[in-house]
């Protein structure tokens, strides 16, 4: 039985991370990932969607960046992020971040502002590198008194220098409403000295799986 609340608890106490994470990017290096998503049922193919999330490294451990497309519980969002570190031990880090855009809501669209906390480490299993994260948002859109709740925490390991393997575990809940989990395994590919095309499966204990392509371009 799939138990993803269990799961989410247990990642998040127990890098070179793709997406978000504490770590930040290089001074001038850009990250780029371009997605689409889909139901797996093809009568529901209208409910796809594509996605743009976007890092700089900016000076001084500052990550800037753009996250649009739609969250986990299909409602789109366009937000411009700046993300900074705020502790550094041996093998782990924590930063903190501040969003500002828009958001759409099941009572309409406002303007978004998003908080949030990353925690992330690297790890060893099965002797390979890997790591592990939390990220933790709140959406505010203070005209229509909503907030949205996320948590998603990632587990990745390298299998070699052209193959990554991760698997994410995201709760996210708006005000009043029920809260949506979802597992979502994901492998990427190298295709490139510097980019990797990634395929995914969206799993949920309470709507139809979905698939999810994408690539990922560091430059």
């Amino acid at each position: 039985m799939f138990r993803p609340f269990t799961c989410i608890l247990g990642l998040f106490l127990a890098a070179d991370a793709a997406l978000a994470g504490p770590w930040p990017r290089a001074p001038g290096t850009h990250f780029l990932s371009l997605a689409l998503e889909s139901p797996s049922d093809p009568q529901l193919a209208e409910q796809s969607y594509t996605s743009l999330y976007y890092e700089y490294g900016a000076r001084n451990d500052w990550t800037l960046g753009l996250d649009i497309g739609a969250d986990t519980l299909g409602y789109g969002k366009a937000i411009a992020f700046a993300r900074r570190s705020i502790w550094r031990g041996d093998r782990a880090r924590v930063a903190v971040e501040f969003g500002l855009g828009s958001q759409a809501a099941f009572q309409g669209t406002d303007v978004a502002l998003r908080p949030g906390i990353s925690w992330g480490r690297n790890v060893t299993l099965l002797g390979r590198h890997g790591w592990m994260s939390a990220d933790a948002t709140l959406t505010y859109l203070p005209r229509l008194r909503r907030a949205i709740g996320k948590l998603e925490t990632t587990l990745g390991v390298t299998l070699g220098a052209d193959s990554k393997i991760l698997i994410q575990f995201t709760a996210e809940q708006e005000t009043g409403k029920p809260a949506t989990f979802t597992m979502t395994p994901t492998h990427a590919q190298a295709i490139g000295k510097s980019s990797f095309l990634t395929t995914s499966v969206i799993l949920s204990p309470d709507r139809p799986a979905r698939f999810k392509f994408g690539i990922w371009l560091q430059f």
